[in-house]
Formats: C-alpha cells, sequence, structure tokens
C-alpha cells in the first residue's frame, strides 16, 4: 500500500490537535492474566503487524498540500505494559487519566496500546485481570474505527474499515484568524464501543469541549 492523501475531515483534526489535543483513550477490561505476559505482548505487535490500517503514519512535508498517510512498521514501544505501584482498580483509572498528557505524534506513533496487568477490583473480575488503553488520535480513528482497531489486536478476525478516502471539496486551511485556544476542561469518561472476549468495561477517555 503506497501513500494515501489525509481526508479534509482527517486533516482537520490533525492539525487541531496541535492546540487542541484530540488522542482517544478506549479502555477495555478482561477476566484473567496471561501466564507469558511477554509472549502476550509479541503476540497483540504481530496482530498490528497484519493489519495494514494499523501500519500507518502521517507524513506532513508541505504546508500548501493535505498531509498523507504513508506504510510505516510497528514498533516495541506501540505496545507496552505499565507496572503499577497500587493494583487496584480506581489506582488503574487515575493511571489511564495520566496518559492523556502523552498526546501522540501521528508522524511517529499512530497509536499505543497501553497493558496494565495484575489490576485487582475489576468490576465483576473476581481475581486479578488485566485493563489495555487503545490510545489513538481522532484523525486515524473515531471512536467506531478504534474499537474495530482494538477489537483486531484483541484476536477478531473482523477486518478493519479504512481511513476516511478523500472527497473533492474545497480545501480546507490549517488555521484561523485568531487561532485557537486549548479547552480549559481535562478529560472525561464517555460510553465506550464494543470489543471482544471477555470484557468487563469499554470506556473511552477523550477531551471534552465545552
Amino acid at each position: 500500500m503506497g501513500a494515501r492523501r489525509m481526508a479534509a475531515v482527517d486533516a482537520q483534526f490533525y492539525w487541531m490537535s496541535a492546540k487542541v489535543p484530540s488522542d482517544e483513550f478506549l479502555l477495555y477490561a478482561f477476566d484473567g492474566e496471561p501466564a507469558d505476559l511477554v509472549r502476550a505482548l509479541d503476540a497483540v505487535r504481530r496482530r498490528a503487524d497484519a493489519c495494514s490500517e494499523l501500519r500507518l503514519r502521517v507524513a506532513d512535508g508541505c504546508s500548501l498540500t493535505y498531509p498523507q498517510w504513508v506504510p510505516t512498521t510497528v514498533t516495541p514501544e506501540q505496545v507496552v505494559h505499565h507496572e503499577l505501584a497500587d493494583r487496584g482498580w480506581h489506582a488503574c483509572l487515575a493511571a489511564v487519566a495520566g496518559l492523556y498528557a502523552g498526546q501522540l505524534d501521528l508522524r511517529r506513533l499512530p497509536w499505543r496500546l497501553h497493558v496494565f496487568t495484575p489490576v485487582l477490583g475489576i468490576p465483576g473480575v473476581d481475581g486479578p485481570g488485566v485493563v489495555a488503553v487503545l490510545q489513538a488520535p481522532h484523525a486515524l480513528a473515531d471512536g467506531i474505527r478504534g474499537a474495530a482497531l482494538a477489537a483486531w489486536l484483541f484476536g477478531r478476525s473482523a477486518p478493519v474499515p479504512g481511513v476516511h478516502p478523500p472527497a473533492p471539496g474545497p480545501f480546507a486551511w490549517r488555521g484561523r484568524p485568531g487561532g485557537m485556544e486549548p479547552s480549559p476542561a481535562g478529560p472525561r469518561y464517555a460510553g465506550g464501543a464494543a470489543g471482544t472476549g471477555s470484557r468487563h468495561a469499554a470506556t473511552a477517555l477523550h477531551q471534552h469541549a465545552p
């Protein structure tokens, strides 16, 4: 797959993210924990490498044209395990909220899967469990497409829909007079989309603009 011009709507989200953070965080909680965590994380990376929609990044070399989606490779830092000093459910949620400060640069790291395990006290889970959080900028995936990307990583065979195809229309400018100010509101939780497996929670964490 070669380079593809970014659709106007995605280009606007990408340009606006320099002022208004747009990363979405889709949270999934699973019953149990892997017997071999390293092997499990490697399996997720191989799943990502097998999906062309997870092997994209942005090339943005000219201010007079739209950015492009270009092929890239999946790197080890895109699937990371976090050690929790407090392994409780509420401490895990606090750690997830803290991820908001580390917005991704689509030119370098288009998505990241954060894995927390073991986590204790997950609603509906008696013993230790796994919390997996897919972080993706809005230009790459909205909630529905993000859920499809996560489902693929977790083993679902359904194909992932492609990024928005370019459509004819007026050129979207990179800015507007006076610029844009970041929203003062912090991240909020919203009902999430469906995932796969023994899932007990699916939540999107995103920026709320009042």
